[in-house]
């Protein structure tokens, strides 16, 4: 198999995930977006994320007064167990504590006491899980095709009392150390979802990004919002990063089409050691370790894994925004 033959099986679109582990490793993102290998158990920290999403979607949806009869919460909460009952049943909730069910009924009712409530008369929805892109000038001489990062905005809201406009981004976490709090004033998202704003609103208009925090711990749930605002010269400095990384993964695009398996070693997408032992570890760690050019053994995945590829194109939405196709750094 050629490694031309292996990329007619992806999509390659991008965005800000994406390019996050390309940034962390080349070699994990070659693992887990061009071969599109990725373990066969779902992920629960991955699956609760999205039931959190789902339920404060529809909060956001409905507003704050009773439905057909049932509370604002529990219609939310119908939407989180549709999500996370696809995936994991009653008799898995203690394994996973406290990231569980009853954990989310109650931070849900301590999230509509203490931020919507006040949300729904403070802000005015613009949009709830808006897709779109933004096009990036790749770097280099010869005239190229924009590069198109993607994005979905859980909810862009409007401040009644001032006009500005933010986008508030839904997260939860186990564990809220210095690290997590750190990790957004630099983040690739909130980044691209201030570009975005600038392209959708005024200048003048953009507030910039709300992490709408959740933390599941011992103690319940804990609520933490953090703005991230950034003024042009922040965003000069995103914009550059972004295209590094981006003319990069480009490249290693190219020389991956020029690849073999016949090859003694793979020359694109190399690996970063230092991220093999981060946090949790690497789960491609092992085929490294053991491959020199894993393109020999691209045909099928490994044991208990399986071919699952993302493309953040055709994600589920809500509301879909208008294509963003210009730069404004200029």
């Amino acid at each position: 198999m050629t490694a031309t033959q292996t990329q007619t099986q992806y999509n390659s679109n991008i965005d800000t995930t994406k390019l996050s582990t390309f940034v962390d490793c080349p070699r994990k993102y070659f693992f887990e977006y061009e071969l599109g290998w990725r373990p066969e158990l779902p992920d629960h920290n991955l699956i609760f994320g999205e039931a959190w999403h789902a339920a404060l979607a529809t909060l956001y949806q409905i507003g704050n007064e009773p439905l057909g009869g049932m509370a604002p919460i529990d219609i939310a909460y119908v939407s989180f167990l549709d999500v996370y009952r696809q995936h994991f049943q009653e008799h898995t909730d203690d394994m996973y504590a406290p990231k569980s069910p009853y954990l989310a009924y109650e931070a849900l009712q301590n999230y509509i006491d203490v931020y919507f409530s006040k949300d729904v008369t403070t802000y005015e929805v613009q949009h709830i899980e808006a897709v779109g892109y933004v096009s990036i000038e790749l770097i280099g001489e010869e005239p190229r095709e924009p590069a198109k990062l993607y994005f979905r905005q859980d909810l862009i809201a409007r401040n009644r009392n001032d006009g500005t406009i933010v986008s508030i981004e839904h997260k939860t976490t186990g564990r809220a150390d210095r690290k997590w709090y750190q990790q957004w004033q630099l983040n690739l998202q909130v980044g691209t979802y201030t570009h975005a704003l600038y392209f959708l609103y005024e200048l003048a208009d953009v507030y910039g990004v709300l992490i709408n925090g959740v933390v599941f711990n011992k103690k319940g749930p804990e609520l933490i919002r953090i703005p991230c605002v950034k003024i042009l010269p922040q965003m000069y400095s995103w914009y550059e990063t972004v295209r590094y990384y981006l003319t990069a993964l480009h490249h290693e695009k190219q020389v991956l089409s020029q690849c073999s398996e016949d090859d003694s070693y793979l020359r694109a997408f190399p690996m970063n050691p230092n991220s093999c032992t981060k946090y949790f570890g690497c789960r491609y760690h092992d085929f490294c370790c053991a491959w020199s050019n894993p393109l020999r053994y691209a045909h099928e995945p490994p044991l208990g894994f399986k071919v699952d590829f993302w493309n953040p194109a055709d994600q589920p939405k809500k509301q879909t925004i208008d294509i963003i196709g210009k730069m404004i750094y200029e």
